[in-house]
């Protein structure tokens, strides 16, 4: 019950980015990546009850709102999917539903979770989060959902923009360069 970070308004807990295998379920290292293949059986949702014997998310999912997997697919497997197995966090995006700001759960510590676009329609992008994948709406410190790792809530915020942070558990960590989107792998020095 530890790995819980927030609950989702349809009652789904949200965990972190990290799986219990301690990396990125979704898009794991190289280094990583042999030791999660299988392990990790995500459905169309996104969601999986692998370890821990009740259903879990770790990013946002296409069906946190009304949607065509949601109504349709839930049950089948991502792998089973082309799009969802080809690239998880673009096939998320297809599914997920209005794109705006909107609260899709709230945080353990008492602060909303939002989904994945900010008040523009567009996803939110490494340098407009902190490194607790917050952010302050309307003066409030909040929490959102990204396509990029920690994908929900990396740490109890606020926390700082720091951009030298980095991960080598993911592929796709947050990475903040001179005001630009990258992903790219960390590599430790």
């Amino acid at each position: 019950m530890d790995k819980i970070v927030g609950i989702s308004l349809n009652g789904v807990p949200f965990f972190a980015g990290t799986s219990e295998l301690g990396v990125d379920g979704f898009y794991p290292t190289n280094t990583f990546k042999d030791i999660i293949t299988g392990d990790l059986n995500f459905d169309s949702c996104l969601s999986t009850n692998n370890f821990t014997q009740f259903y879990h998310y770790y990013s946002f999912s296409p069906c946190l709102l009304a949607s065509k997997i949601k109504s349709q697919y839930q049950g089948s497997l991502c792998k089973q999917d082309p799009d969802c197995a080809r690239d998880v966090i673009s096939y998320a995006e297809k599914y997920s539903g209005p794109k705006k700001l909107i609260v899709v759960g709230i945080a353990r510590d008492g602060h909303l979770i939002y989904g994945p676009y900010n008040a523009n329609g567009q996803l939110w992008q490494p340098c407009e989060v902190d490194i607790c994948n917050g952010v302050y709406i309307n003066g409030a410190y909040s929490y959102v959902l990204t396509s990029f790792h920690p994908y929900t809530i990396g740490c109890w915020g606020p926390g700082n923009k720091d951009t030298s942070a980095s991960q080598t558990c993911s592929t796709r960590p947050r990475k903040c360069v001179l005001g630009q989107f990258t992903l790219g792998l960390f590599l430790q020095l």
